[in-house]
């Protein structure tokens, strides 16, 4: 049975990264809106063709088809899981858009908090998930609700430093574990298991523990940590240098550039 609780949005740069980060904790919530950046999909023919697809396009159904699956086992409709409509890996492109989008989310579910990916170079998407939720409250004040807490959850499992358990790239010492009961455990299993094309990238990923921590305020236009980005350590295509040069043309566009 689902507890009364504070109304929850969450909030995932792709479909299995709120289960990942928070699917125990949402098992345990009631009327959690689920928000997904990107449909899951990059634009490069050969990942959907790998997973089986013959298109971009089918690739992304299916991803959505996963992501319901998994939220319908802890009483999540689609009509609560919203696509903000972004290809995956592309999220910085359309960051303006993207915290438009939010805003107008955030308005209709008034969410008492919001969890989130942190910004910590661990994906592009995931930072730009960050962007976008520290951009659109921001935003909120000038519109009117009250801002909802923002809590960032652990989504990477950093083969570096813990192979299995998702963790927090960079700790800030504030990190707060949740320790899923038995009962949790077996449906964020479940869950996970809905995701059959991304069977391989979540084979690493626990469901005993979810880690979350207070989120800090965030200077996009700035490193977040020193040194190479974790997706820069693995190859990705993206720079934490483009990566921030998109979020301060972003920030200008929105209007906030000066109030960093």
């Amino acid at each position: 049975m689902h507890a009364p609780g504070p109304r929850v949005l969450v909030v995932a740069a792709h479909p299995n990264d709120e289960t990942i980060g928070a699917g125990g904790l949402l098992g345990r919530l009631q009327g959690c809106v689920v928000a997904i950046l990107t449909d899951g999909a990059p634009r490069d023919l050969g990942v959907a063709r790998a997973a089986g697809y013959p298109t971009r396009e089918a690739f992304a159904r299916e991803r959505r088809r996963e992501l319901e699956r998994a939220m319908a086992l802890v009483g999540i409709g689609p009509s609560q899981v919203r696509s903000l409509g972004t290809i995956d890996q592309e999220a910085m492109l359309e960051l303006p858009g993207l915290t438009r989008k939010l805003v107008a989310l955030l308005e209709e579910a008034c969410p008492e908090a919001i969890l989130f990916p942190s910004y910590e170079g661990g994906h592009p998407d995931h930072d730009a998930a960050a962007f976008v939720v520290h951009s659109a409250v921001r935003l909120l004040p000038r519109i009117g609700p009250t801002p909802p807490v923002l809590v960032e959850m652990a989504v990477h499992h950093d083969e570096e430093v813990v192979p299995e358990l998702p963790t927090f790239l960079e700790p800030l010492g504030c990190e707060a574990t949740s320790v899923l009961d038995e009962r949790d455990k077996v449906r964020k299993r479940r869950m996970l298991s809905c995701f059959r094309s991304q069977q391989l990238v979540l084979r690493g990923v626990q469901a005993d523990h979810e880690l979350f921590r207070a989120a800090p305020a965030r200077d996009f236009a700035a490193l977040p940590h020193p040194g190479p980005l974790h997706y820069e350590r693995h190859g990705h295509a993206v720079t934490g240098e483009a990566f921030r040069s998109q979020a301060r043309r972003a920030l200008e566009r929105l209007g906030l550039a000066a109030n960093l």
